[in-house]
């Protein structure tokens, strides 16, 4: 296993807290999450962290994935009994009992990546099928996980979490997507304490949070990814825009799932198509070519590479 940037990972201490970069994709084509359910991410995942012994360090709920930045704390060390039986009330109800053996069973739940993300993705998932009337499952596979050493690399995968919505055109700032980590900082100043600011930044020498998330936003200004990935998505958006114009396969509405469509058919006798759109199961239009004409149909010729027979 290697950490992130390149670098060897840590072994894993049985005292001593790891950190974790955590990506899952739904399995649903297109953009299927929508303001209200990157929401109910946000909510579910504050919920989960209350409830287990994990710190949230960075997240970001994009429409088809998500990247977490999760502390995860061991069994031993700053989880004592107390700390076990508080949450395990919390969850079931002061009536409800738990003995001597089922507390380091319990203890054991309470620090584990995979029943956090477990409960996480299944809770989603059930809310997503009954909204929107679907069966079967949301998300593709199960995450994936790297260790992250804590410090400078963790500053630097929590800026890179953090420029997705940036390197995706949806915003020019980060700041300005609030279901990210530093939109969240920024718009609310840390409001409902979901973020642990405890960066491992020695260098800092802060301890006033207003401090630390200033530190840390000039610190994702000053690696001039913002202005790379603002310049990379209008030469993008300018690109696709010549491409259209010239009616090439990139400039092609894109089927369910983000796929091009098929080559252009080639019949005898006829050079050029219209190009109808003809609404499909997913979140974009499904292309077909046909001679006849319509008022939803793009009045443009679409060229062939090679000359017709």
């Amino acid at each position: 296993m290697r950490a992130f940037g390149g670098l060897p990972a840590r072994l894993l201490s049985p005292d001593r807290p790891s950190v974790y970069h955590v990506v899952s994709r739904t399995t649903l084509p297109g953009l299927p999450l929508s303001d209200a359910d990157k929401d109910h991410l946000v909510h579910l995942l504050q919920k989960f962290a209350g409830m287990f012994f994990e710190d949230v360090l960075g997240y970001c709920m994009m429409g088809n994935h998500i990247h977490l930045a999760l502390r995860v704390h061991p069994e031993s060390g700053v989880v004592d009994d107390n700390e076990v039986r508080e949450r395990f009330h919390a969850e079931r109800g002061e009536t409800a009992h738990l003995s001597e053996i089922d507390l380091e069973a319990y203890r054991k739940r309470l620090c584990s990546l995979s029943e956090f993300m477990r409960m996480f993705k299944q809770s989603f998932g059930r809310y997503y099928n009954k909204k929107h009337r679907k069966k079967g499952y949301f998300w593709g596979d199960r995450y994936k996980s790297t260790i992250v050493q804590e410090g400078e690399t963790l500053v630097n995968l929590l800026a890179y979490i953090d420029l997705n919505p940036v390197r995706a055109g949806i915003v020019t700032k980060p700041e300005d997507y609030r279901w990210s980590g530093l939109g969240y900082l920024v718009q609310t100043s840390n409001r409902h304490k979901l973020l642990d600011l405890d960066l491992g930044m020695k260098e800092w020498n802060e301890l006033d949070p207003k401090e630390i998330i200033r530190k840390y936003r000039q610190f994702v200004y000053e690696t001039g990814a913002v202005g790379r990935s603002q310049e990379s998505g209008e030469r993008k958006k300018r690109n696709r825009h010549e491409d259209r114009r010239a009616g090439t396969q990139e400039g092609l509405p894109l089927e369910p799932g983000g796929r091009f469509p098929p080559p252009l058919p080639v019949l005898h006798g006829q050079r050029h198509y219209r190009l109808k759109r003809v609404r499909g199961r997913g979140a974009l239009p499904s292309p077909y070519f046909s001679k006849n004409t319509s008022k939803k149909c793009y009045n443009r010729p679409l060229p062939f590479s090679q000359p017709l027979a």
